[in-house]
């Protein structure tokens, strides 16, 4: 099982399994399934349409109809889906992979873009050259993600930000601890649920005790003698509390 450590804006380092290639194929075949149903669907609709002779005489607009329909929608199939859907096609999805930086920030249209644009050259040999690629440099990157700074990484659940910093069980009478974790961002809680989760199967008092540390001194609050985890819970807790109070 191969893993990469990635070190997020937090200072904290968090190891992540790797997708492995056998996911990436299954979801690559998974993805390849949904773009030719959908073409070979929109090709028989324009057979039906043309005997009717709905376009007899105007080829130049069948054409168009043609590739805007069908073409498109093929070639940019993986771009959109990895943009819209948080580093995710419906093939990643189905496998629980997804796209990540490899510096610990969030995946830019950029990002994404580069290594969509590379993906031909990986697909060479019906993808044997993504899969050299990804076995030999050791952190999972095909050469569209070596160019965009990516990867590709198993992921425990699909939640996105704003649903993992749901919380069903806050009381309304909640009165929060730290007033002063409006200073954090989605992102940083986001990080610091990543780090409890890792915890929770690592059982690393380092990584918690660090991320800890950085949020003490962040806020300015908290008592370092104090169980960093709970210390952690009560910041997502209160963050989420604030955060539904200001909508």
């Amino acid at each position: 099982m191969e893993k990469i450590r990635i070190e997020t804006t937090q200072n904290v380092y968090i190891e992540y399994e790797l997708a492995s290639v056998g996911d990436r194929i299954l979801a690559t075949i998974i993805d390849s399934i949904i773009v030719w149903s959908y073409v070979i669907i929109w090709v028989v609709i324009l057979i039906n349409i043309l005997d009717n002779n709905a376009f007899s005489g105007r080829e130049d607009i069948l054409i168009t109809i043609v590739f805007l329909g069908a073409l498109l929608p093929y070639l940019l199939y993986d771009l959109v889906s990895e943009i819209f859907m948080n580093g995710q096609t419906i093939g990643k999805k189905q496998r629980n992979i997804k796209v990540i930086r490899t510096d610990g920030n969030q995946p830019t249209i950029g990002n994404y873009l580069l290594r969509w644009l590379l993906r031909p050259i990986d697909m060479v040999f019906y993808g044997g050259l993504a899969v050299v690629v990804i076995s030999a440099n050791g952190r999972g990157q095909r050469l569209g993600d070596i160019a965009a700074g990516t990867t590709v990484i198993k992921v425990r659940n699909n939640l996105t930000v704003e649903k993992s910093l749901t919380i069903p069980d806050i009381e309304k009478m909640y009165v929060p601890t730290y007033l002063q974790v409006t200073l954090l961002n989605d992102k940083d809680i986001n990080i610091i649920r990543e780090v409890l989760r890792v915890y929770k199967e690592q059982k690393d008092d380092n990584i918690v005790a660090k991320l800890a540390e950085k949020i003490r001194k962040v806020l300015q609050a908290g008592n370092e003698q104090a169980n960093n985890v709970k210390f952690l819970k009560t910041i997502i807790k209160d963050y989420t509390y604030l955060a539904e109070q200001a909508e």
